[in-house]
């Protein structure tokens, strides 16, 4: 129904299963009935194991008509599913070997989950996505000290809140250099609530960063507000968030690396995607900064793991660097979404400067000091 050539009948003669990965790291999950009539996710239950790993199916989005999950996006990947329907489990494997292509789809895959653009801010930031490939979400605030965050598919259509958790931390610089951190967990306050929130302490301009789970995999995101967030303008006969001519449709997919398990490895990693984001600007690949700079996002969050080899003001440093990277390098890709090269040059000068602040952290003479 979905492409799959991957279509199961299941040995109670009566349901039928059917595996979809409609782009890299998504699994989709579907029951039919005999007469191959889709059954509600909400009647059945499931979970995937690859490589050892499980993770529960979860409704990617309302009104959706499977279960899906999230994983490593490469190939081949074997994929074992658990599923339990009527209250009888059964287990069915498939493999993919790429993508599965959705008949229905042909004409307008790849556009929906690539618009960028926020739903809930005039600014143009804020707005992330996930790197499974379809998740959004969105960092507001509409008043000081409240933080909102919005979840959204890959069509940019709501996704109810509860189906995630995190928290917001906020960091504060202490007289001896280092860094000290608060964390505050995201709730859905009131049940009409379509996005988390928590209250955050001091005042505009705030700079925080969000740790979100999704399917069992946290990530963050930095948020900087100089000051509240505003509702985009909403006029008649307009699309509120309409992207223009120079925002084209392109995609956050990145291959997996590996990450050196050396501070020095790691700097020589940042170099050569340094070098790649210039080299990119240079012939203008708009729309493939964000490749190396959120890898050097990556690799930055890995010297985290070597931060109690540092003095504290060496550890401040570095979590201040961090920031810096990690903002930078999504205003980077937003940049690059605009095509305007003066607001290229000014954001990557704060990623340069971000990659020299981690470089001297870890650098001999720095130690040495």
């Amino acid at each position: 129904a979905h492409g799959s050539t991957q279509f199961y009948a299941l040995p109670n003669g009566f349901h039928t299963v059917e595996g979809v990965m409609p782009r890299p790291g998504e699994f989709n999950l579907y029951v039919y009935d005999e007469w191959k009539k889709a059954v509600g996710p909400r009647n059945f239950q499931g979970a995937i194991s690859v490589d050892g790993r499980t993770q529960h199916l979860a409704l990617g989005a309302p009104g959706a008509d499977h279960l899906t999950g999230y994983l490593t996006p490469e190939f081949p990947v074997a994929i074992s599913v658990e599923a339990t329907i009527a209250g009888t489990k059964h287990s069915v494997d498939f493999v993919f070997e790429g993508v599965t292509q959705d008949p229905a789809l042909v004409d307008d895959s790849g556009i929906g989950h690539m618009d960028h653009t926020p739903v809930h801010r005039d600014d143009g930031g804020g707005f992330f996505m996930v790197d499974n490939e379809y998740h959004h979400i969105e960092g507001t605030m509409p008043i000081p000290g409240q933080f909102r965050l919005y979840f959204y598919d890959d069509f940019k259509d709501s996704i109810d809140p509860r189906n995630f958790s995190g928290k917001v931390v906020v960091e504060k610089d202490l007289p001896n250099g280092d860094v000290e951190e608060e964390d505050f967990a995201l709730r859905q306050a009131r049940k009409e609530d379509d996005y988390l929130s928590t209250r955050v302490p001091g005042r505009l301009p705030y700079s925080l960063y969000a740790l979100i789970d999704f399917a069992g995999v946290e990530k963050r995101y930095d948020f900087t507000f100089e000051t509240v967030t505003k509702e985009p303008l909403k006029i008649p006969g307009f699309l509120a968030g309409a992207k223009t001519a120079a925002d084209p449709n392109h995609s956050h997919y990145r291959p997996p690396f590996t990450i050196p398990n050396t501070p020095e490895g790691i700097l020589a990693e940042l170099e050569i995607r340094d070098q790649q984001l210039l080299a990119m600007i240079d012939i203008e690949d708009w729309f493939g900064f964000y490749r190396p700079a959120f890898d050097a996002k990556d690799l930055v969050a890995a010297l985290a793991a070597f931060q109690d080899t540092l003095r504290p003001r060496q550890r401040g440093d570095l979590k201040r660097a961090t920031r810096i990277v990690n903002a930078s390098a999504d205003s980077i890709d937003s940049a690059g979404d605009s095509q305007s090269m003066p607001r290229v040059q000014k954001v990557y000068a704060d990623f340069k400067r971000g990659l020299e602040m981690v470089r001297k952290v870890f650098s001999p003479e720095d130690a040495s000091n």
